[in-house]
């Protein structure tokens, strides 16, 4: 099956109805996500891709990146009515081929993992998570409290004996990135 002729990309977040983008999560059971929070997370995403049929939001997905080295897929949805088409492909594509790193990290719940394997994802070792599930509420968190714990964060690793020369190697930075956005997982339903 392929995507209705009618579908068009949008790589901005201009004229995007955010209500319905939370509606999208929530009935495909991608949960955590909640009120502006979403909004401030696409607007503040490196690069964001959203599918719409005629006007209907119909899809969506949105990285963080360095633009040298790392990216990270976050929330790519699709609405129900549009799976099994190539839809979710063709967004995947479309974020990848707009990501100019070697490596791109996505976190996907089990169900979901035979999709990502089909477009060359696979299982990565040694990747670590610390999940503050408190953080998850829409409570808006002062962006001076986040960049203190960012300089906080990358002091230490600049202090520690994991540098050469003043570079950070890039483990460690790899492990900055994990840290800074660690709590991006939604919280796991018990079956």
């Amino acid at each position: 099956m392929s995507y209705p002729d009618t579908l068009q990309f949008q790589f901005d977040n201009q004229g995007i109805d955010w209500q319905h983008l939370l509606q999208l999560f929530k009935v495909t059971n991608m949960g955590g996500r909640e009120g502006d929070k979403v909004r401030r997370a696409f607007e503040k995403s490196n690069l964001v891709c959203f599918a719409k049929d005629k006007l209907q939001l119909v899809g969506a997905g949105r990285a963080l990146t360095d633009g040298e080295y790392h990216a990270t897929i976050y929330d790519v949805v699709v609405d129900p009515n549009y799976q099994r088409q190539g839809l979710g492909s063709r967004l995947m594509t479309e974020l990848l081929a707009r990501l100019p790193v070697w490596r791109v990290l996505l976190v996907a719940d089990p169900q979901v993992q035979p999709f990502y394997r089909r477009l060359g994802f696979e299982s990565y070792g040694g990747v670590m998570a610390r999940c503050d599930r408190s953080k998850l509420s829409s409570i808006p968190r002062s962006g001076a409290v986040v960049w203190r714990n960012w300089s906080s964060a990358v002091s230490s690793a600049y202090s520690s004996s994991q540098t050469r020369h003043g570079q950070l190697d890039n483990e460690t930075k790899l492990l900055l990135i994990r840290r800074l956005y660690s709590c991006a997982m939604p919280a796991r339903r018990e079956r």
